[in-house]
């Protein structure tokens, strides 16, 4: 067992004591529960242009009137889909691609291109990784149970949320400790996910206090290949995690809560056909302070610690902490303007190793060790230029460690021209800062059974990365309609031309640099229709273009196939729920995704379909089978004989809720 793996049960036996502090409290002193939110599938249509968001301008409006390609994926529409992980929740998101390259890896994306374009945050914490600007899906999770909503941006969020916010940002909101005031346990298993549980507890602590904890843990196997060949991808991962909700009477409302994971994930690595252990481990803490002025004017402080450690032996290893302050001061009605700012700075080291279990590693980083720092300020008004025309303008300033100072400018304006159609356009600019990938990736040239094509020499390093390369850009032009044609069916469009410049490339000399440009263009369109008073519809399908290019100085040659076929031009999708009877829900999800010629993965659909029993009051029994038109079908990988297959599956799920 790997040395971090050692040094992490101390904090996590901290947790498990923290959870057998709430256990009993929830016992004792837990009040009745909230009552779940409901899905998005059986919510009047007037509940669900109401409902409240705050990802657009990082203030509370309704989602009828947000100016922007936004959707809200609630926690009973998590649970009522039967979705293992928050990934596997994000394919019913109109408009995101969720492509499975593993057993237990996920590529997530918002109008093409990579998953380097997109913010992803979990109560305020950014989970993204300066590493390589992406998600790690595979070890990124929660308690589902405890998710509140999860609002998705399709479109640009730099303004307000900074760099990366390029093509979207996912904002995942959990409940408050109050909204947990109960008891939930959970346990399954099926052909794919081989077993799985989990226990949460929460109940008030003192007389201005509530708290939760919760520990869960999963298996997935492993998928095959196209000739049936076991693909040694499966994982194992446990996690735990608390949090404490306090009223801290004229001093406002205190949030404190962290979780801690440790995986083992099976791969097959590096010379080819090895099979070795990726161990990994992780904790974070996030401290939230919301303070009320008493002139209408608020505050709200997010603090948090973010750190990880990952070993696949002989291939790469990292260990990272990041720590992150955001202060943002909301202002009482100034007339007809509402104004926004606010400041933060984040600070992110870590070490990486050039030998791992006895050898060189192959994917190395020159420096080994680095430290980023970024600071920011941002500054937004809203106008209410009438009562049905509105205006939101604001900017963000950022200064990285990698390319200096970036301003990320964006104008939004809302009209409401009747009770049923509201219309909004923007035009904003938003930046994928470079990370350490772009400056400092090398691979090793000893070590390995057959060295690398274009090695200089034994014991030295083939280096991808440049110090110089400056960051992606991105002009965005976005319209949209949101209209409630009859009482009974609601209709979202957004239509978007996207103009990015200075995008990564692979030069001849094996060196990045910002060869390419290119443009994407198309339209997402979702519908929800109101069936009966116990069954709902919900339909959307989405049209990508993207036409790229080098630029003179460019001699790459992939680059520009990898970003023109490399992402599903089109998409679709219905969601149907229904209840026949009280005790008695049937969900059932059907999703079409284009071929993806670069990487010869042929187009699927599939359907997914859960079936839920009420047993009792706090028993229910689930069963849910996905993937189950194809036996089998690949979403990534360029190599036929190699990458993943995704199969057929089902599993059972039995749950008990009580006070």
């Amino acid at each position: 067992m790997s040395q971090f793996v050692i040094r992490d049960f101390a904090v996590f036996g901290a947790m498990l004591i923290t959870l057998g502090a709430v256990v009993p409290a929830a016992a004792k002193n837990a009040p009745a529960p909230v009552a779940p939110v409901e899905d998005l599938t059986t919510l009047e249509l007037d509940q669900l242009l109401s409902m409240e968001v705050t990802s657009v301008t990082r203030r509370a409006t309704s989602y009828g009137k947000s100016p922007a390609a936004i959707f809200v994926l609630t926690g009973e529409d998590i649970r009522r889909s039967g979705a293992r992980n928050i990934a596997e929740a994000l394919r019913l998101v109109p408009g995101l691609q969720v492509q499975r390259t593993n057993a237990q890896a996920y590529t997530v994306t918002s109008r093409g291109f990579s998953g380097d374009k997109l913010q992803v945050l979990l109560d305020g914490r950014s989970v993204y990784t300066p590493l390589t600007s992406t998600t790690f899906w595979n070890l990124f999770d929660t308690y589902l149970e405890d998710i509140s909503r999860i609002e998705v941006i399709r479109g640009p969020g730099a303004t307000v949320w900074g760099s990366n916010a390029v093509n979207g940002v996912i904002n995942i909101i959990t409940k408050p400790a109050a909204d947990s005031a109960d008891t939930h346990l959970y346990a399954g298993a099926g052909t794919e996910h081989r077993a799985f549980g989990g226990f949460r507890s929460g109940g008030r602590i003192g007389q201005a206090s509530h708290g939760r904890a919760y520990v869960k843990a999963r298996e997935v196997d492993s998928t095959q290949r196209a000739g049936g060949e076991e693909n040694n991808d499966g994982q194992r991962m446990v996690q735990t995690g608390a949090r404490i909700d306090a009223d801290i009477g004229g001093w406002g409302e205190l949030s404190l809560g962290g979780d801690l994971y440790e995986a083992r994930d099976y791969a097959s690595t590096f010379p080819a056909g090895t099979v070795t252990d990726t161990d990994s481990a992780g904790r974070n803490v996030t401290l939230q302070w919301n303070y009320g002025w008493g002139n209408g004017s608020t505050t709200q402080t997010n603090l948090y610690y973010d750190g990880y450690d990952l070993l696949l032996p002989t291939v790469f290893e990292e260990s990272r902490d990041t720590y992150d302050l955001n202060v943002q001061h909301n202002l009482t009605a100034l007339g007809d303007h509402l104004v926004s700012f606010g400041f933060g700075g984040r600070v992110s080291s870590d070490e990486t190793g050039r030998a791992s279990g006895g050898q060189d590693n192959v994917l190395i980083f020159e420096p080994q060790n680095s430290t980023t720092e970024t600071i920011s300020a941002f500054v937004q008004d809203e106008w209410a230029i009438t009562d049905s025309l509105w205006l939101i303008g604001g900017t963000k300033l950022e200064n990285n460690t990698y390319t200096g100072f970036e301003l990320q400018p964006g104008v939004r304006l809302g009209w409401k021209i009747n009770d049923d159609f509201f219309t909004w356009g923007s035009v904003a600019r938003a930046v994928r800062t470079p990370n350490r990938l772009d400056n400092d990736v090398a691979i090793a040239c000893s070590g390995v059974d057959t060295p690398v094509a274009g090695c200089p020499g034994a014991d030295q390093a083939l280096k991808f990365g440049n110090p110089d390369i400056e960051s992606e850009d991105l002009l965005a032009y976005e319209v949209g309609l949101r209209t409630q044609f009859v009482p009974s069916l609601l209709g979202d469009l957004a239509l978007f031309y996207n103009v990015y410049s200075d995008l990564r490339s692979t030069e001849a000399a094996q060196r990045f640099a910002n060869g390419v440009e290119a443009e994407g263009y198309g339209g997402e369109l979702t519908l929800t229709w109101d069936l009966a008073a116990n069954a709902s519809l919900q339909g959307f399908y989405r049209f990508l273009q993207i036409d790229a290019r080098t630029n003179a100085a460019s001699a790459d040659t992939t680059t520009v196939n990898t970003l023109e076929n490399g992402s599903a031009e089109q998409m679709a999708g219905v969601r149907l729920g229904w209840q026949p009877w009280p005790s008695l829900t049937t969900n059932a999800f059907v999703r079409y995704v284009d071929s993806l010629p670069a990487q010869k993965v042929p187009a699927y659909t599939e359907l997914n379909l859960r079936l839920a029993w009420t047993a009792t009051p706090f028993l229910e029994i689930a069963l849910v089978g996905e993937n189950l038109i194809d036996e089998s079908h690949p979403e990534a990988g360029a190599n036929v004989r190699t990458r993943a297959e995704i199969p057929r599956h089902a599993f059972a799920e039995i749950s008990w809720r009580w006070q």
